[in-house]
This record gives C-alpha cells, structure tokens and sequence, in this order.
C-alpha cells in the first residue's frame, strides 16, 4: 500500500483520518508490504501483502452505512 492513498480513506469504524502507526516491511519502490494504520480514536487496521484491510470482528457489518 502506498501512503498517497491514505487521504482518500477513512476509519470504517468512526470515520476518522488514518495514518501509518507501524511498518514491518517495505519495498525498494516505498510500498508498505506489512504495516498498520491507525485512526486518531486509535482503531487499528492491518496492512497485509500491500493491501490494507478493513474486516475486523467488531467492525460494523456495513462499514459504509451512516444509521
């Protein structure tokens, strides 16, 4: 996952802003490999394979929903 995408997504959960908390691996091109983002209510999303993701158990089942 490269960082330029971050401004474009959002905490599924509360909304909020993320921003890389860790980075485990990268690539020689800057890509996140393996990492996490986390928003500023400090819900944390794992970054696997260069692909952040977004299912957790206590995230809402339709994360896109504003009821």
């Amino acid at each position: 996952m490269y960082t330029t995408l971050l401004p474009l997504m959002q905490c599924t959960v509360c909304g909020r802003e993320l921003s890389v908390s860790s980075i485990r691996q990268a690539s020689a091109s800057g890509e996140i490999v393996e990492g996490e983002v986390t928003c500023a209510t400090g819900h944390v999303w794992p970054i696997e394979n260069s692909i952040l993701v977004f299912t957790r158990e206590d995230a809402p089942s339709d994360p896109w929903s504003k009821s």
